[in-house]
């Protein structure tokens, strides 16, 4: 991005401001390592905090083999648990869709300041308010500024194994945590 000119940066964030911020009826999805899995089961993890991106935007990649969803969501920084799965021969990971509740005012785009924000995040943030995709996707990105939002009931995990999506985990919203799924 730093080679960039002015007259990009601003197109860049024409475009970017063109794209809705997400609400509290915003679906969302979050692609978590599958050693998370332990946490939400427990009941130890409760809400989705981090980076997020709208459903509408990510939803036809939310089957992919741990390869493609790499690519397509720069989960290859260093430390990366997706790039440690994939050296040790697993393809799997897990994936959040719902809706995150009491989002007013905590949900922002993370553009640093070239881009007119103030966040300073590492790699693979782009801090250009899109994900640093390895493929052909544009995927505009969201981070939530407090610890996480607690999701909508209904709201599912989903852990991805070899390419194949099965629901394990949904919301629970008297409980205030995450339960196992029944069809």
């Amino acid at each position: 991005m730093d080679d960039m000119t002015e007259e990009q940066v601003g197109q860049m964030k024409r475009i970017r401001d063109d794209v809705p911020m997400i609400d509290d009826n915003t679906v969302v999805t979050k692609v978590m390592p599958y050693e998370y899995l332990d946490g939400f089961i427990s009941g130890r993890n409760t809400q989705i905090g981090g980076f997020v991106a709208r459903q509408v935007d990510t939803g036809h990649l939310g089957s992919q083999n741990l390869k493609q969803t790499i690519d397509n969501f720069a989960l290859d920084y260093e430390g990366s648990r997706f790039t440690e799965a994939m050296a040790n021969g697993q393809d799997r990971y897990l994936i959040f869709e719902g809706k995150l509740m009491e989002t007013q005012g905590l949900i922002d785009i993370p553009r640093g300041y070239r881009f007119g924000g103030k966040h300073q995040n590492l790699p693979p943030c782009t801090l250009n308010g899109f994900i640093a995709c390895r493929s052909d996707e544009i995927l505009p990105e969201y981070t939530i500024l407090e610890d996480g939002r607690f999701p909508e009931q209904g709201s599912t995990i989903s852990v991805i194994e070899n390419g194949i999506k099965r629901k394990i985990l949904k919301f629970d919203d008297e409980e205030m945590k995450f339960i196992p799924y029944k069809n």
